[in-house]
């Protein structure tokens, strides 16, 4: 299902309809996340900067509002994502991200991806998290207006320091 067909679903839902901040929130991240190929369900995050709050709407077989939570951030406000700049849905930025992975780092066998459409640092983006089975993380962030790769980076999870007892 596309991105757009996504947020549709959610603004035509009962619980979005009867949720009393739909006005002043606005939407700032679309998750979800794959285990060995199965695509989970859809969490499009809607942030109330009055109530400093995080509501989440869940996409499975209905749509449902999970509890309002607090927010993780950096900067005083969450950029909000502009659907009409989404030029690139998640499929096609997760075959970019994919063959780009493949490329540079074709040793890197992963099992879990973490998908994530954001605006981060005035940049809207598709931010691809990529979880290996030696537990390396390789993070690919894909521009969702042009498909470019704008960043990539790989880390390991944990560090051991094998010469210690």
């Amino acid at each position: 299902m596309k991105i757009k067909n996504i947020i549709k679903q959610v603004q035509s839902s009962k619980p979005y309809q009867e949720w009393e901040q739909k006005k002043t929130a606005k939407l700032t991240h679309i998750f979800n996340s794959m285990d060995n190929r199965k695509l989970g369900d859809w969490q499009l995050g809607h942030y109330n900067k009055k109530t400093d709050k995080i509501t989440v709407f869940e996409v499975a077989e209905k749509v449902r509002k999970l509890p309002q939570d607090d927010v993780l951030k950096k900067s005083d406000s969450l950029d909000s994502l502009n659907i009409n700049d989404v030029k690139i849905d998640f499929l096609d930025a997760l075959e970019k991200a994919k063959e780009f992975k493949s490329n540079k780092y074709p040793k890197l066998i992963t099992n879990k991806t973490i998908i994530i459409l954001q605006n981060l640092n005035n940049r809207q983006l598709w931010n691809l998290t990529f979880v290996g089975q030696s537990l390396d993380v390789l993070n690919i962030k894909v521009n969702s207006k042009t498909g470019e790769i704008i960043e990539d980076s790989l880390k390991a999870l944990f560090s051991f320091d094998k010469g210690k007892k």
